[in-house]
């Protein structure tokens, strides 16, 4: 490891200091300054939900939670950046869908290859369902679900019965 990336999301955040004598890079993106108050709901950081959003998105099909939203065109590349993580954050924060944030960062050691986060994935993941009848009437249908369908929590396995229900019986259910 020679690079750390600190994402932070609460009150008063301190800069992250690392030991001299590691030799690491360090890129630190705060939600707030450090002499400010962090806002979050019951839901958790929407700040760091806009995060994740924007290291999943092409892989979901560019789509944003926000209606109408054009974020995804701004996640075009085989890479996402510092430069375009902070694009995608603003654009949020300008479009009043993410309210409290003033993003603050610090960089450290850092070159031009180095602001390079992750790589932007744009293969669907999506998990795909097949259902078989057996006997006089054979039917097999298949029916492919994107994580983006569970809203916010992949983990409820009673909202993926309901997907695959409304998938596999149609919107009458």
């Amino acid at each position: 490891m020679n690079k750390v990336i600190v994402f932070l999301d609460c009150c008063y955040p301190e800069y992250v200091h690392l030991d001299p004598t590691l030799s690491l890079k360090l890129m630190q993106l705060n939600a707030t300054g450090q002499s400010e108050e962090a806002h979050a709901s019951i839901s958790g950081s929407q700040f760091l939900k806009y995060v994740m959003q924007a290291f999943t998105s092409r892989a979901n099909g560019g789509t944003c939670k926000d209606l109408d939203c054009k974020c995804g065109e701004l996640l075009n590349g085989d890479f996402i950046t510092l430069d375009d993580l902070r694009s995608y954050i603003n654009t949020h924060i300008k479009s009043k869908s993410l309210t409290g944030i003033l993003l603050h960062q610090q960089l450290h050691n850092i070159n031009e290859k180095d602001i390079i986060l992750c790589f932007n994935y744009k293969h669907p993941v999506k998990f795909e369902f097949t259902l078989a009848w057996l006997g006089s009437l054979e039917l097999t249908v298949t029916a492919c679900v994107f994580p983006e369908e569970f809203k916010d929590d992949f983990t409820q396995l009673k909202q993926l019965k309901h997907v695959l229900t409304s998938k596999f019986m149609g919107e009458t259910i």
